[in-house]
């Protein structure tokens, strides 16, 4: 072999493992990026609901009577009692709200004023000192959060983080008491369970990673298959073009992987909630998405059937389904392959949501489809050569033995 071709030889698969390496990182950094701004979106959505019904708590809460609990011998009050009534009932018609109270700050320090009994470990019992009622007073044992802080300060806001405290994991929304004259009397606060979040945000690492591998194991198919046909170098140019077109078909993946697609929807398959994926990947806006069956809107009627099946089954067994793939067709009459996911949530009140997660594979079969080709196409080639080189050593075995018979010596050297 030639001492130039297995130079380039060399430097061909070095650049092949240096392209593979360089987009399975790019990958990956995609992959974690996806998953850093899926966990903002979730606390920020959740945030978002906890600042409005702090709000709306503060707009039924008097600040004028918060004022007048000062001391522990203020809780015996009219005003103290009617004011942790109004806590009490937020904390039981909302399941998703563990505690309700009230705070003021003074030097820096959290000093709680109504903090009513809060069943926080979901036992149906009020009990131990963590779960019963505060003390006017009672001092949290931690610098005050920013949501508290600016409450306090008259602005409405919410936690960006989760916050570990004596009681548990917790997201707050907190809200100013402001009196008749204007003056702010303190905040009122929610606080949910981080643990719900929790879960849905692992899931949806948990399908990033599912991905990520998925597309790295296809490239590490492509890179192996690459090599392979390298080892011919009698048909270079030819597997030369064709490989650098899979890489080009490759990165072109990696430079437009695609986001995840949720949705969520009621027992009936009712769409709640449609994100901006949903909307690029399924070209259908939001609001025409919202209120719609999902079955309808996305999948052929031949597809319905088992679509409500497998959601029914969900809904009974309370299990996340398995990842399947399902194939629909979107507007321009393109179809998609996508690999789906749907997960349960079940509330206090025994109502479910469905939360769907979609993944557009569809390059991806398209790609290994084009792959199996080449390398059955190289196969090919790779018969003829090696049965052309049998044809010629049996020919030049024919003339030395000619030669022989001639008593000449033979001419080639077999």
């Amino acid at each position: 072999m030639p001492q130039n071709h297995l130079k380039l030889r060399h430097f061909i698969d070095r650049r092949t493992i240096a392209i593979a390496i360089i987009a399975a990182v790019t990958v990956t950094t995609i992959t974690v990026y996806f998953i850093h701004r899926s966990h903002r979106f979730f606390i920020g959505l959740m945030g978002e609901e906890l600042k409005y019904l702090a709000t709306e708590l503060s707009n039924r809460l008097n600040a004028d009577a918060h004022a007048t609990i000062q001391t522990e011998t203020d809780m015996g009050s009219a005003p103290y009692k009617e004011l942790t009534s109004i806590l009490e009932e937020e904390q039981l018609l909302k399941p998703d709200i563990k505690s309700a109270y009230t705070l003021r700050i003074v030097d820096d320090t959290v000093h709680f004023i109504i903090s009513p009994p809060a069943d926080l470990n979901n036992d149906g019992i009020i009990s131990g000192s963590l779960e019963k009622r505060d003390p006017v007073g009672f001092l949290y044992d931690q610098p005050p959060p920013p949501e508290m802080v600016e409450a306090t300060l008259g602005r409405a806001s919410a936690g960006n983080e989760f916050v570990k405290d004596m009681w548990g994991v917790w997201l707050s929304g907190c809200a100013p008491l402001k009196k008749a004259d204007g003056t702010i009397d303190g905040a009122v606060c929610v606080d949910a369970d981080a643990g719900p979040m929790i879960s849905h945000m692992l899931f949806v690492d948990f399908l990033a990673t599912a991905t990520d591998l998925i597309v790295t194991a296809l490239l590490v198919l492509s890179l192996v298959a690459f090599l392979h046909a390298r080892r011919e170098l009698e048909v270079r140019r030819k597997t030369e073009r064709d490989l650098a077109g899979a890489r080009r078909l490759f990165d072109a993946i990696f430079e437009h992987a695609p986001l995840i697609a949720m949705q969520s929807y009621d027992a009936q398959g009712m769409v709640h909630l449609w994100n901006r994926a949903s909307e690029q990947m399924y070209g259908i806006p939001r609001g025409s998405a919202v209120g719609k069956d999902i079955a309808l809107l996305l999948l052929e009627p031949e597809q319905r059937a088992e679509f409500k099946h497998e959601l029914a089954q969900i809904v009974r067994t309370r299990r996340p389904s398995a990842m399947r793939e399902w194939k629909i067709k979107v507007q321009g009459g393109r179809e998609l392959v996508i690999l789906s996911t749907m997960s349960p949530t079940v509330d206090d009140d025994g109502s479910i949501e469905i939360f769907c997660m979609d993944i557009d594979v569809t390059q991806e079969k398209n790609m290994r489809v084009d792959l199996e080709r080449q390398i059955e196409r190289f196969k090919i080639l790779q018969e003829s050569l090696l049965a052309r080189e049998g044809r010629l050593i049996e020919m030049k075995k024919e003339v030395n033995d000619l030669l022989a018979k001639l008593e000449q010596p033979p001419k080639y050297v077999v």
